[in-house]
């Protein structure tokens, strides 16, 4: 064998090898630690103190499984009730100012942060457990407001979408919102099946079962969830719904932009 041959023979090897490698990590990735892939927990002290400039409550809930959820609603005395269910990462801590904002607006404003975030205990096992988890915190909450906007964000918009489908709820707004997360599997591991997934977050077979009106808003430059999942969400919408593209608009900072404060009004006002 040729000097030259026994080079491409190590370099096609070198090649398998890595292949290999890259799918046995992505595959253990995905089956084993769904989890760490998905879910970028941070904590909060037990005495963590917020400074918010307006009047909030610390909400604890327990769960059957004896763990605590912790909750901040931050208040505007209104009957309306923003339930807002954040990323994948960050704690209610992040939101405050986000509260603010609905709060100016003339809306109540609750965030959870969901097992193993901020002061919740315990850690995710499951989508039922987390659509469990926020079952529970709507339930408390229901109780005190006569009207409920679910919003969603990034990975919570396939839990609000389910809550809405569940639940009487007024309105419910899906921001940078993913078809499903079986979907967002298929652009990069297509090689696991489905059936492996533990968090399907099926928001494309949810919205079809919600009556209240929806409105989907996405920024067309994200690069985390491509625009192109809530242009194929936007086409199950019904005619009372809405569908807001930001142009050139990343990820993040949805709620700090005018277009979508003011067109957001303008939704929850329409009967």
């Amino acid at each position: 064998m040729s000097a030259l041959s026994k080079v491409l023979k190590w370099i096609a090897i070198s090649i398998v090898l890595v292949f290999t490698a890259g799918f046995v990590i992505g595959y253990g990735g995905v089956v084993l630690k769904q989890e760490k892939l998905i879910f970028h927990p941070k904590k909060l002290a037990a005495d963590h103190q917020f400074e918010i400039p307006n009047e909030f409550e610390e909400i604890w809930f327990e769960t059957e499984d004896e763990e605590t959820l912790h909750g901040l609603l931050v208040k505007q005395s209104s009957d309306t009730l923003i339930f807002y269910l954040h990323g994948n990462s960050g704690t209610v801590e992040k939101y405050k100012y986000t509260a603010v904002t609905y709060n100016n607006m003339g809306y109540d404003f609750f965030v959870l942060d969901y097992r193993g975030f901020g002061k919740s205990s315990g850690e995710m096992q499951s989508e039922e457990q987390m659509f469990a988890d926020v079952q529970l915190a709507f339930d408390t909450l229901r109780k005190r407001y006569e009207h409920i906007i679910v919003i969603g964000y990034s990975i919570g918009t396939g839990p609000a979408a389910w809550l809405a489908a569940n639940n009487e709820i007024d309105k419910l707004v899906l921001q940078a919102p993913y078809y499903s997360l079986i979907d967002m599997k298929n652009q990069r591991f297509s090689f696991v099946p489905d059936r492996l997934l533990k968090y399907k977050f099926e928001t494309n077979k949810y919205i079809p079962q919600i009556e209240e009106p929806i409105m989907i808003v996405h920024g067309t430059a994200d690069e985390v969830i491509n625009y192109s999942a809530s242009k194929r969400l936007s086409k199950l919408l019904k005619d009372h719904d809405h569908f807001l593209s930001h142009e050139a608009h990343g990820h993040g900072g949805i709620n700090r932009n005018e277009k979508f404060l003011s067109a957001f009004k303008a939704f929850v006002e329409l009967n």
